[in-house]
């Protein structure tokens, strides 16, 4: 079993209008992969995080009808780092979600 999800950059680098049509549509996609090959592949979703209204909306879309296991969400949004606490994810409505949320530290490297 292999879990697919949206690589980095994440959609944290895209304004919000942007990051929410791309979360619809690679969520989508991973959907399709996963239901065509649901023995070889799980998949997390992406979450527009500068929205956290519609990330939530998102998340629980992915799960209960996508099929996705959670969420796959990179290390910052607007200079901070995240987590479970600060993205917007924490209402009773999502801790009813059966998913995983899987975060991505990313450190750039320093040069001399």
């Amino acid at each position: 079993m292999q879990v697919l999800s949206l690589t980095t950059p994440g959609l944290e680098k895209f304004d919000a209008s942007n990051g929410i049509t791309l979360s619809k549509n690679t969520n989508n996609e991973l959907s399709k992969v996963i239901k065509k090959y649901p023995h070889r592949f799980s998949g997390l979703a992406a979450l527009p995080l500068q929205e956290p209204k519609i990330a939530a909306d998102e998340l629980e879309r992915a799960v209960k009808e996508l099929g996705l296991r959670g969420a796959k969400i990179n290390h910052m949004l607007k200079g901070e780092f995240l987590d479970i606490k600060n993205i917007g994810l924490s209402s009773k409505k999502q801790r009813n979600l059966v998913c995983q949320y899987i975060f991505i530290r990313t450190y750039r490297r320093q040069t001399c």
